[in-house]
């Protein structure tokens, strides 16, 4: 069994607040306070774990006109089979990994320009061939806890999977190809548009 726990003091908590489409949100300014977490993860075997964790903060400051002084906490729960090459020592891993978390989040997601509570949770499944060669996928789901005195205040769930080809030359160098499939449900026609499809590649290259 391990236990760490963490404390981050503060030295400068200014954080950047982005937009769903990456832009810089203006007139807004969170500043978190210090903050502390734990973690602790047990081992059933040598390839199998179970995981848990806490992390809380507070923050202050201003989305737009409206004032903050909140605090924010997350707490997950989580289980992982196998090592993935990403992650691992060196990067040195092969055969399967499976990997799953779930979390429940205070005042974590930030929607358009509004901060939520949420629940969330994430499954990977990869395979790790001898030749390079690294198919997975990825499955997320991130549902906002939304009600008659939230901005949004119909039903809002992202969720997505995520279909990826891994082509490892070395252990410092990965091609990738990944195809975002989009299954969100929201209940606001503008939102749910705001959700798509996507591909990438590309080249990793770890220093």
């Amino acid at each position: 069994m391990q236990i760490a726990l963490q404390y981050a003091a503060k030295t400068n908590g200014d954080v950047t607040l982005k937009n769903d489409d990456g832009s810089e949100m203006l007139n807004s300014k969170l500043n978190f306070d210090s903050s502390y977490g734990a973690s602790l993860t047990y081992s059933l075997t040598d390839k199998f774990k179970l995981l848990a964790g806490v992390n809380r903060g507070d923050f202050e400051g201003h989305l737009g006109s409206t004032q903050v002084d909140e605090t924010n906490e997350i707490i997950g729960i989580g289980a992982m089979y196998g090592d993935y090459y990403h992650y691992a020592d060196n990067r040195e891993a092969s055969g399967l990994y499976v990997g799953f978390n779930a979390h429940k989040s205070k005042n974590n997601e930030l929607v358009g320009g509004e901060l939520y509570d949420a629940t969330g949770a994430e499954l990977m499944t990869a395979y790790q061939f001898d030749n390079g060669f690294v198919p997975m996928i990825v499955l997320s789901y991130l549902d906002l806890d939304t009600n008659a005195n939230t901005p949004i205040q119909g039903k809002w769930t992202r969720q997505f999977a995520m279909l990826g080809l891994h082509y490892r030359y070395s252990n410092d160098t990965v091609m990738f190809a990944e195809m975002k499939l989009n299954f969100s449900n929201m209940d606001d026609a503008a939102l749910d548009a705001q959700e798509d499809n996507g591909f990438a590649v590309g080249i990793n290259y770890f220093f």
